[in-house]
Order: structure tokens, then sequence, then C-alpha cells
């Protein structure tokens, strides 16, 4: 059911460290849902480290409930204002986004956090050190979630559903495997998830964007949509961050696992229950269609709070709740930078901070009243009744399913529409990655025939020479032609995917970065 990842666009890496290696294309071939499903890791390492008590020392098993809020809330802030800092210096992030290092290095440091976490819920360790490393663990994976959300940014709506839910079921598996584990192997594994999630998208070139390229403003509407979603996230957060801040008061870390495998077996449950929905509808799949279904089922999870035994059982449904919201909010930005000319850094740095940071302050504002007021002198009524009249007004005023559907059939003819040419000859070629297309009736006459004549037998020197497999040479006669990715994939009878993953191997084995580099060392071939 997995296929090649790919995107509407085609340009491909000049110059990056992230340019596919051997043994990126040997794993990509292999596997090529790795660089998506991989997002698994990172939601395992959430899951775990709050979720759990994985990350909490033998000797603390009956940590109070302030230390574990803390980890989250300055971890979490942490992450939210590193997303919004990073989004609004997009350049700089662009760049900095094409270097392995830099994503290794902050893998790593989460990583080291992540340990630092665990040395911290010991009896005689300092507050200090849990602020410290919290509040790395969220730096850290800032850089991750960006990193994926330039990948998602890449697939379809169907496609961003599939991936992500089946994200969820593998970091549920990743989870499960965490929490049996015996102390501290456990730690161990949750320090390593960082590093290979961002291990996963390294078998990608679709990181080096050539910036002139990118246009400089996206449509009004567009923008406008952006700003509405944006304020509906925040809102959703806020809300759920709130009826999730009631339940800290009764959490002990001796009792983290029995509630948190509750809340991750059915969030993985719910994922996979829409894998198998998403993939036996047609594949135009209107990611909009979740929106309403996803605004009910937090509303009816906030609502039954008060009625299964107070907030501390009932914020097992608003967790499993706000899961789902993640998965549907995660599959909207996707569909939003995919089909606008929206960075995607801007897209998920700003839609993935404004979720961290509503959900940050809502659990503030929780606990705060919990504390304020306590259990007998506040209505868990009352505050949910209110909670919700906020999220019916949101999803009908600020978006509203009619909103969404417009935007999203919008963003599809701007993601269909055909890139204006960037230049002239070989500029333009250039600009488009060594990807330009020539008509249909303007082919030249020397290719019209595929039969061994001299330019024949030129292609099938080079091919022989970069060592190009039997369904490479087909494409390498087509891409040389001038033919597009959509033509080449058409006419093969192979995906779009499929196709760019098959030109993007012919470049890295003729060492070569643009077409027009191709066809330079056919001329030579006679030389």
């Amino acid at each position: 059911m997995f296929k090649r990842f790919g995107d509407n666009q085609d340009s491909f890496a000049s110059s990056s460290e992230l340019a596919p290696t051997r043994l990126g294309m040997a794993v990509e071939e292999q596997w090529p849902a790795f660089k998506l499903v991989g997002f698994g890791f990172y939601y395992a390492w959430i899951w775990i480290s709050y979720n759990s008590n994985v990350l909490v020392s033998p000797g603390a098993a009956y940590l109070p409930p302030d230390t574990i809020s803390q980890t989250y809330l300055f971890s979490t802030l942490a992450l939210s204002l590193a997303l919004v800092a990073l989004s609004i210096g997009r350049r700089f992030t662009e760049r900095m986004m094409n270097r392995v290092s830099v994503a290794v290095v902050a893998s790593l440091v989460a990583g080291l956090a992540t340990v630092g976490l665990y040395a911290s819920s010991a009896p005689e360790a300092s507050g200090a050190l849990l602020v410290v490393c919290a509040v790395l663990t969220g730096l850290g994976t800032s850089v991750i979630v960006l990193r994926f959300g330039i990948i998602y940014s890449k697939v379809s709506a169907r496609d961003a559903v599939m991936y992500t839910a089946a994200s969820f079921v593998f970091a549920c598996m990743i989870y499960f495997v965490a929490i049996g584990l015996p102390a501290p192997a456990g730690m161990v594994i949750t320090a390593l998830l960082p590093l290979m999630a961002v291990v996963s998208t390294l078998p990608n070139a679709e990181f080096a964007v050539e910036e002139e390229a990118l246009p400089e403003r996206a449509p009004r509407s567009a923008n406008m949509f952006f700003v509405r979603l944006l304020i509906a996230v925040a809102v959703f957060s806020v809300v759920v961050g709130v009826a999730r801040g009631f339940a800290v008061p009764h959490s002990v870390a001796a009792n983290m696992n029995a509630e948190g495998a509750v809340i991750v077996f059915s969030s993985g449950v719910v994922a996979a229950a829409l894998f198998l929905l998403v993939g036996l509808l047609r594949r135009n799949f209107d990611v909009g269609r979740l929106y309403y279904p996803i605004i009910l089922v937090v509303a009816a999870c906030i609502l039954v709070t008060p009625l299964v035994g107070g907030a501390a059982f009932g914020g097992q449904f608003v967790t499993v709740g706000y899961n789902c919201f993640v998965l549907v909010i995660w599959c909207l930005l996707a569909y939003v930078a995919y089909s606008s000319r929206l960075s995607p850094i801007l897209v998920f740095g700003l839609g993935r901070g404004a979720s961290a940071l509503g959900t940050t302050l809502g659990w503030m504002v929780g606990l705060a009243l919990v504390r304020a007021y306590g259990e007998t002198g506040l209505s868990l009524e009352v505050v949910s009744v209110a909670m919700v009249f906020a999220l019916l007004v949101v999803s009908m005023l600020v978006l509203n399913d009619r909103l969404i559907g417009e935007a999203l059939r919008e963003g599809s003819k701007v993601a269909s529409a055909p890139d204006a040419p960037q230049g002239e000859g070989d500029e333009g070629v250039e600009a488009r990655g060594g990807a330009a297309e020539l008509p249909a009736d303007a082919e030249p006459s020397a290719f019209e025939e595929r039969k061994p004549g001299r330019y024949q037998q030129r292609l099938s020197a080079v091919a022989e020479r970069c060592g190009l497999s039997p369904r490479e040479r087909d494409v390498f006669e087509l891409l040389v032609r001038g033919r597009s990715i959509d033509y080449i994939a058409q006419n093969l009878t192979i995906s779009f995917n499929t196709a760019k993953s098959h030109i993007r191997h012919i470049y890295v084995k003729a060492d070569v970065h643009s077409r027009q580099e191709l066809l330079d060392i056919i001329d030579r071939e006679d030389e």
C-alpha cells in the first residue's frame, strides 16, 4: 500500500549534503516509505516521555505531579518558541535544514537531554537540571519537526493521512516495547529515538530546494486560510490543554505506565482504523472531511470527563482526543504546504508552534484553576461546557468545513498548475533543476525513432558506463528527450514518485545535477 515518495515539483538537488547517496538510494529502493513512517520515531519519543515512567529513575516511583508537569511545560514551551523563531527566520532555517550535521547535532542534544531528564528524577537531583534538560529536548526536537514537515509537504492529502496514521501505529509499537523493557534499557531506547527520527530523513534530496525557485508570496486567499487555521489550532490546543491540566494533580509516576498504555493503545487503534478507512477510499481523499469528526470527538471527551470519575480518569479520554486532533492538524498543515505556495517551514513552524504553545498555556490554566479552587470549589461540568462552547464557536465562525473545502479546492488548482518558466535557454532549465519540458509536438526529430542510430548508440554507451538498470534506461531515454516527469510516469505506466526516484538515481549514478549536464555527457561521448 505504501508507494514511493515524491511531489509535484521538478527541481532536484544541485549541491547539498543531503544529495542521495548509494546507501540512501538502497534504503529508499527497499523501503520508500521509511522517510515518512519515520515520523513515528519522533511521536514515540513524545508518548514515552509524557505518558510513561520510563524516564523516571526506580528510586522516584512516587514522583510528585508537579515534577511531571514541569517537564512537559518547559519542553513544550521551548519547542513552540523555537518553531516560531525558525519559521520567522525562514531563509536561515532553509539553509540550516540542508545540513545533515545540524539535524544530527539537534537529535543528539535531544537524546542527551532525555538522559538528563532520567537523571533529574533522582531524589538528590536539583530542579535546575530538570529545567535545562526539558528546554533542550524542546529545542532539539524543533529541528526534527521541521524536517518531517518538509517531507510531508510533498505528498498528497491522502498519502499524508495514511502515512501519519501509519506513523502513529508505529509509535504505538515502539511505546509498548520501551515500557516493557527493564530500567534503564527503556530510557536508552527513548534517548535514541530523536537520532533514529533524523536518520529516517537522510535518504532524501528533497531538502535541497533552490531558493530562487521558491515563490516569494502566496495568494491572499491561502494566507487568510492559514491565519484562520492557526487561530483554530491555538484555541483547540488551549481547550485541550485546560482539560489535561485538570488531571495533573491526580498523577504519580507509579501509575503513568498503566494510564499511558490505555491512552497510547486507544490512539493507535484510532490511527489504524483511519489508515484502513482512507486506504479503502478513492484516491482523491478530502482531508477536510476529518475536521468536524475530530471536533466532535474532542468535545465528547471533554463533556464525558465529569461523568467518568472526575478529571483523573477523564483526562485519558481528553488525551486520546488530543492525539487524534494532532493527527488531523498535521495532515491539514501538510496539505496547506503541499497545495499552496507557502513555505513548509512557515506552515509547520507556525502551525505546530501554535499547537504546542496553546497546549502549554491551557495546561497552565487548568492546573492553576485546580490549585486555586480545588475540586470542591471548581465545577468540572461548568468548565467542560465552557470549553466545548469555545470549540463550537471557533469551528463555526473562524474555520468551518466550507472554508476548508474552498481552500483545498483552490489549493488543488495551484498544485496542479504548471510552473511558469524561469528564464530562457539554459537559465530556464537550471532554474527548474534541469527538468525543463519540451512541448509534445516540438521534440527533436533525431529522437523520434528508437532505432540503433548514432545517437542511440551514445545513449546506450552512457547508460552502460553509468550502470543504469533496465528501467532506469527507459527513464533515461525519455528524460534526455525533454519529457516531463508526468509524461515519463504515464508512458512507462509507473507512478510519479517512482519516475522521480529513478531520475534522481540517474543523476547520482551519472554524477550530474541537471538534465543539461546529462546532455553534455551524451554530446561528449564521441569525443
